[in-house]
């Protein structure tokens, strides 16, 4: 529908527009005239009106959120344990061989290749122990299936999972963002664009941009939503307290893992079988396995040192008790599972443990990181890099340590209730 607007700044002249208007009286004693202007003029004077303040004050909520939600947890005592933890790995060999040892061959001399493999057979009944049963069933398929999870070791704990997760798809901070960010600039944008909404869905929209960015007349808005660091505070406490008791053993307590018992045990044999000839014999050779374990097949499957380069230079031989790829993967499957956000009738959001979660099903991301973690699992074992004993007690003190990491620091983000 086409409507004549009259100009009252340039008489005689008429302007065809095709948007709702609204209507402005002249109240001036020279003129009793009424005005009429079209919503895009209306439009045009809200952009130039919008003050400095408005747009200083969308910086600053954005600001404001980056530094609670990322850098204040990052800079948080609960973060401590994890540099400690990559401090000692990086330095391993430093403290082990020169620091705790005389030399690298006293320090070998305390790895141990019997007890957690005697403990593997025991569980077994006697039986063959599970890595080597694992390994009856090699194929190409199974080789690249159990890399997979492997491969995301250090990327997906320490990048995708506490940033994607615990920082932007955490839903007191997902929340947040987008009320006090995302959609006050959105609809702020939407003032350059006319046409595109009516004038009571304008006024609307500009009522929740002022809501967000102070400027609102009514003061019962306000954003629902508080940043939260409580999962990103648990995960990282979590992650660090099973990594350092985890090197901690290494010094202590090294075991050979399960490619590298096996490599030894075949050449004992050999040297047993041979005696005394053997020093004047060059060494033989035996299918055995690398740094990389079962991974070599894969290395050459795509005709690339992949996991050798990762493995073989490696700074800790001898740590295969306890695995930290399966405990890695449990603390994140237990925070999961018992860090989870609840809202409850006429109350603000609270953070709460699954214990004190009832009648709520199970999230599909739950379930994947359950699957996740009998994947690595399995993997530890086929690629001879784990006993099996070294993922269960991983597993049992993921549980305990991440409980105790919820109960330590559950009032750390909890939302200020208004009275």
């Amino acid at each position: 529908m086409s409507t004549t607007i009259h100009d009252n700044t340039t008489h005689g002249e008429h302007l065809e527009v095709k948007s709702p208007l609204f209507i402005q009286q002249n109240t001036s004693k020279s003129s009793s005239s009424t005005t009429y202007y079209s919503s895009y003029d209306h439009v045009q004077i809200q952009t130039v009106e919008m003050t400095k303040a408005e747009n200083a004050k969308l910086f600053g909520n954005a600001v404001d959120w980056i530094l609670n939600a990322i850098v204040l947890p990052v800079l948080n005592w609960t973060s401590i344990p994890i540099l400690i933890f990559f401090i000692l790995m990086s330095n391993f060999q430093l403290i082990a061989f020169e620091w705790l040892f005389e030399s690298e061959g006293d320090f070998f001399n305390t790895v141990d290749f019997d007890i957690i493999a005697t403990i593997d057979k025991y569980l077994m009944f006697g039986l063959a122990m599970p890595h080597e049963l694992l390994a009856n069933l090699y194929h190409p398929f199974l080789d690249v299936f159990f890399a997979i999870p492997y491969l995301a070791h250090f990327v997906y704990p320490l990048a995708v999972y506490p940033v994607i997760v615990c920082i932007f798809l955490w839903k007191p901070n997902r929340e947040s963002l987008k009320e006090t960010v995302i959609i006050p600039t959105y609809q702020m944008l939407r003032r350059f664009i006319p046409g595109k909404s009516s004038t009571n869905e304008s006024s609307l929209n500009d009522d929740i941009v002022s809501s967000y960015t102070g400027n609102s007349t009514d003061s019962s808005i306000s954003p629902k939503y508080q940043v939260s660091n409580y999962k990103l505070k648990c995960y990282l406490l979590s992650l660090g307290v099973i990594s350092i008791i985890q090197v901690t053993l290494c010094f202590f307590f090294p075991t050979a893992p399960p490619w590298f018992r096996d490599n030894t045990i075949k050449y004992e044999e050999y040297y047993e079988m041979i005696g005394d000839a053997t020093l004047d014999m060059p060494l033989p050779v035996f299918p055995l396995y690398a740094p990389e374990a079962r991974f070599e097949m894969v290395d050459r499957l795509i005709g690339y040192e992949l996991f050798a380069g990762i493995y073989g230079k490696g700074t800790i031989k001898f740590g295969s008790f306890y695995s930290l790829h399966v405990g890695w993967t449990a603390i994140i499957t237990f925070i999961e599972l018992f860090v989870v956000y609840k809202q409850e009738s006429n109350v603000d959001e609270e953070s709460l443990t699954r214990s004190e979660k009832s009648g709520k099903s199970w999230t599909f991301y739950q379930i994947f990181m359950i699957q996740y973690l009998v994947w690595i699992f399995l993997a530890s074992m086929y690629s001879a890099h784990h006993f099996m004993i070294d993922g269960l007690v991983a597993v049992v003190l993921a549980v305990i340590i991440t409980k105790l990491s919820t109960m330590i620091i559950k009032n750390d983000s909890k939302p200020k209730k208004e009275n």
